[in-house]
């Protein structure tokens, strides 16, 4: 089980070359954990996401594809980067100057790191 300040101290590492915002959002677009700068609004983020992650994969589904492993955005401001890690969301915004395999290296890592706990809260 992940407790909340733990949980926002694991994401706030993924923090740093750019990467201003990661988040931990369940399917609904509840807000899990969060690290991010005082400029970023997490709950209209985490409901932006979860909105775009169920079109790309209700697209996917009527395309008979499989759904995306990773989905990135470019915004006005930066990137959006979203992968799903067990049945919940990881988000990270980025600034615009920011290497894209940087930022997927990141998302790859955290997820694979928060796959087993969060797996057992499923069960």
């Amino acid at each position: 089980m992940l407790r909340p300040k733990v949980l926002a101290h694991i994401l706030s590492q993924c923090n740093t070359s750019g990467v201003v915002a990661t988040l931990l959002i369940n399917s609904h677009g509840s807000l899990l954990g969060s690290a991010c700068d005082q400029s970023i609004d997490e709950r209209v983020c985490s409901g932006i996401c979860t909105t775009v992650w169920a079109m790309c994969k209700r697209i996917s589904s009527l395309c008979k594809e499989e759904p995306p492993q990773y989905l990135f955005a470019e915004c006005e401001n930066g990137f959006i980067a979203i992968t799903p890690v067990s049945s919940f969301l990881l988000v990270m915004y980025a600034n615009p100057d920011v290497c894209l395999g940087m930022l997927r290296s990141k998302l790859s890592a955290m997820s694979n790191y928060l796959e087993p706990p969060l797996h057992t809260m499923n069960d």
